[in-house]
Order: structure tokens, then sequence, then C-alpha cells
């Protein structure tokens, strides 16, 4: 199967139920990230017992029980079955389905997160500027939005192949990834990845293109410091290695 064989599927929906292991055996830790950026509800907390917090593109709800700690979480995402895996792993959570862009969860938080590569997911610069004041506007005075980023020009290293595979109750689906750097029309650069998912014959089942936002540091910076002009809200940059 070439690059461009077949169409692309939806992203995430064949493989949710996949999705964490697939990451796990990359090296990713939910709780390292988590642990990465808890310094921020510690300072919160100083006012507040429990804090309200809300998890924006919370997938299958990896990062609910280290958040959790600090006190109640309403998860948000856009993709049904990410959120299935998330509500059939920990029933009792607070599961919302939605689009990011233009978010509408009811009251204010203390604080709003959104790690791993949910920003880099915005089609744009305009849009990731937009997703940026969505999150920021559900964070009440003084609340902190907390935003982990890859894909950032200074550190994104040469595209390279990749692939992980997954053995599950003698199923095998292996991952083969191949990435290139491409501009918009309208300036914005991406990483573009094609996925293409086989069984453990090597025959392939099906692809997906994923689109990540390619920006500089202080791009980043900027549209975090104008999406939180308001509110007395404060941020925090947390960069990962792309």
């Amino acid at each position: 199967m070439s690059h461009r064989e077949t169409p692309f599927e939806q992203p995430f929906v064949r493989w949710a139920h996949w999705y964490d292991e697939l990451y796990a055996s990359r090296g990713r830790a939910p709780e390292r990230e988590v642990a990465a950026i808890k310094h921020n509800f510690e300072w919160i907390s100083m006012d507040a017992a429990r804090l309200r917090i809300l998890d924006v593109g919370c997938g299958t709800g990896v990062h609910w029980p280290a958040l959790s700690e600090f006190g109640e979480v309403v998860g948000i995402d856009r993709c049904p079955e990410m959120l299935a895996v998330a509500k059939a792993r920990y029933p009792q959570g607070n599961w919302r389905l939605g689009e990011l862009r233009d978010m509408r969860v009811s009251g204010k938080f203390d604080a709003v997160t959104m790690l791993f590569a949910v920003c880099a997911y915005a089609n744009s610069n305009d849009e990731a500027r937009a997703l940026l004041q969505s999150a920021a506007s559900h964070l009440m005075p003084g609340g902190a939005l907390v935003v982990s980023i890859e894909f950032v020009r200074e550190t994104l290293r040469p595209p390279e192949a990749r692939s992980a595979r997954v053995v599950r109750a003698g199923v095998t689906l292996v991952r083969d990834s191949h990435a290139v750097v491409r501009r918009s029309p309208d300036g914005s650069e991406h990483l573009v990845t094609t996925l293409t998912f086989r069984n453990a014959a090597g025959e392939p089942l099906w692809q997906e293109e994923h689109r990540h936002l390619i920006a500089s540091r202080d791009a980043w910076k900027d549209w975090l410091s104008k999406a939180l002009e308001v509110g007395g809200a404060r941020s925090c940059l947390h960069v990962r290695q792309s």
C-alpha cells in the first residue's frame, strides 16, 4: 500500500481502544506528563482545597487519575470513540463530547489543561489562537491555563519513519508512520504524518493523515499571553520533545 493509494480514514476512530498501548510502546507515560506541570495546581491549591479542572482533548482519559488528585475533573474531547474508552475505564469521571475550538462547558474552572499534542491539531495559526482563547474563557479569575506543546520549530527533529507494535489476546496491530513538513497557503506549517496500520502478516488495514501545527516558542507564548489578557489568569507553557 502506498501512502496515497487508499482514502484516509477519520483519525483515532478505528484504534481508540489501542491508543494507549501503542503510545506506551514508544515510552509515553501520562503520569510523567502531569508530574511536569503539577506545581501549577499546587500553587492554585493555596486558595482552594479542591480544584475544578477542565481537561481539553482528554482522549481516553489517561490523565484523569493524576489530575483528579487535585479535585473535580471534567474531560472534553471531539472523538466519541476515545471518550467511550475513557467512560469505560473511569465511569466515575465527568466526560463531555464537543468541538474544542468553540467549547461550551458550564461554569468556570480553577485550571484548564491541554496536554500531549492537543494544541498541535489546530489547522492554522489562527485556529491555534482561537483554541487557546476558547480554553481561557473557561477560567475563573486567578486560574491557570496549562498547555503542553510539541512540534516547536526550534526543537523539531527531522521527520523520520517510525513503527509501533502491540499484541493483545493474540491479535497484533502495527502502526507505521511517515511524516513530511508542508506549508499552507495561509503561511502556517504542519508536520503531516501518514499512519499506516497493518496486521501481524504486514498486510495493510487502513491509513490516516494527521496534521500537527509547527510554530515557534515565541509564537506560542504570544498566543497564550493574548488569550489571557483579561481575568488575571496565569499560564504554563510546557514544551515536549517532538
